[in-house]
C-alpha cells in the first residue's frame, strides 16, 4: 500500500476542478448579464413613468435632455419622439454587456410595447 496520491489521481481531481469552473463561471457569466439587462429594463420602466407625468405637465413627452436620461457603464440609453405625440425609449448595450447578443437593444413604448419580446 502506498501512502499518497499519484499523479493519475492527481490529474483526475484536477480535470474534474476544471470541468466544474468552466460551468460554474458560464452560469455566472449568463447571470450577471441578466442582471444589468433587469436594471436597464427597470431604468426604462422609470423613464416611462416619467415621460407620462411630463406629457401631463408640459402636453407632449420629453426628449432625453429633458428626461435626464443618463447612460450607465452598461447601456446607453435614449428616446425617440415622434411629434411629442409618441415616444420609443431604448437601451442598447455597450462594453461587456453587448455579450447578451439576443437582446442587445431594449425598446419601450408610450403604450408599454416591449421589444424584444423574448427579453422581458
Amino acid at each position: 500500500m502506498s501512502k499518497g496520491v499519484s499523479l493519475i489521481e492527481l490529474m483526475i481531481t484536477l480535470a474534474i476542478i476544471a470541468i466544474l469552473v468552466a460551468v460554474s463561471g458560464n452560469v455566472f457569466s449568463s447571470n450577471i448579464l441578466k442582471s444589468r439587462r433587469q436594471q436597464a429594463q427597470n431604468e426604462l420602466f422609470e423613464s416611462t413613468l416619467l415621460q407620462g407625468q411630463f406629457r401631463l405637465t408640459h402636453g407632449r413627452y420629453a426628449n432625453a435632455e429633458e428626461l435626464g436620461l443618463k447612460n450607465s457603464e452598461h447601456y446607453i440609453f435614449a428616446t425617440e419622439n415622434k411629434g411629442g405625440i409618441t415616444f420609443v425609449l431604448t437601451a442598447t448595450a455597450q462594453n461587456n454587456q453587448k455579450k447578451d447578443s439576443a437582446c442587445s437593444r431594449l425598446s419601450i413604448n408610450q403604450s408599454m410595447q416591449r421589444l424584444p419580446k423574448g427579453c422581458w
